[in-house]
């Protein structure tokens, strides 16, 4: 993956062209399609681990530390996500990075993107736009799903709509009802993935415990994201063991 270097533009407009382009601009199979129409969703989403005490609201001490990367981070294992999706800062706003797909009715992916989630749950590309758009090349019944760093991914039950908002804190709205777990009346996504498969296993144990004391690193390990690996990440991670979420493109199904 190409890193952004914002010096390079030449004006806050260029910028923003840019960032724009990085929303909508052609992806996967559908950038060799004769015909390329535009679905676009909005997402919202909390994350069991990020949660605040009793409020709807998740932390963000990545922001405060200045781990979190200005350029997307899904270039890795198992993703091998190659957009070039960068912001020019760290909104105080920001909580992490995620993975949207766009997914036809039988879970092959049609297109994906890199995006942001806020403290409030709501996903916006860099640009700062919720509407997230995606290249499809026919008509269909589409679903979304969302993969996270350190949390099980989640998937849409029924088909959606292009202009739709999805809101994976409704219950009810995913395809597996145990890929959220209930907190103060809000449906969030399951901690302890550390690798990103879709399952919560021995895989993800071991992942933490050859990191466990790494301080101060953007680390998928890091459930809680106060960047430090711990017990409160054990333990995120023995309390979901054996929960399954969706799956990653390798398995490219749902």
């Amino acid at each position: 993956m190409q890193e952004v270097d914002f010096a390079n533009f030449n004006s806050p407009e260029e910028l923003l062209s840019y960032l724009d382009e990085t929303c909508a601009g052609p992806d996967m199979n559908t950038i060799n399609s004769p015909e390329v129409d535009k679905f676009i969703a909005s997402v919202k989403l909390l994350m069991q681990g990020f949660m605040e005490t009793e409020l709807p609201l998740m932390q963000n001490i990545m922001h405060d530390g200045g781990e979190l990367p200005l350029n997307q981070p899904f270039n890795v294992a198992p993703y091998f996500y190659e957009g070039t999706e960068a912001i020019p800062e760290i909104l105080p706003s920001f909580v992490d990075w995620v993975m949207i797909y766009l997914r036809d009715a039988e879970g092959n992916v049609i297109d994906r993107k890199a995006g942001m989630v806020h403290r409030d749950g709501m996903v916006t590309c860099p640009a700062g736009n919720t509407d997230l758009t995606f290249n499809i090349s026919d008509e269909g019944e589409y679903h979304l799903s969302i993969h996270p760093k350190g949390h099980l991914a989640v998937v849409t039950d029924l088909p959606i709509s292009s202009g739709d908002f999805v809101d994976f804190t409704e219950e009810g709205i995913t395809m597996n009802l145990n890929q959220t777990v209930n907190i103060n009346g809000e449906e969030v996504l399951i901690s302890g993935d550390y690798d990103g498969n879709g399952l919560v296993n021995n895989l993800d144990f071991n992942q933490w415990a050859l990191n466990s004391a790494a301080i101060g690193q953007y680390l998928p390990f890091d459930a809680d994201g106060n960047m430090i690996i711990n017990n409160l990440d054990f333990n995120l991670w023995f309390k979901n063991r054996q929960q399954v979420g969706a799956q990653p493109l390798m398995l490219n199904k749902f």
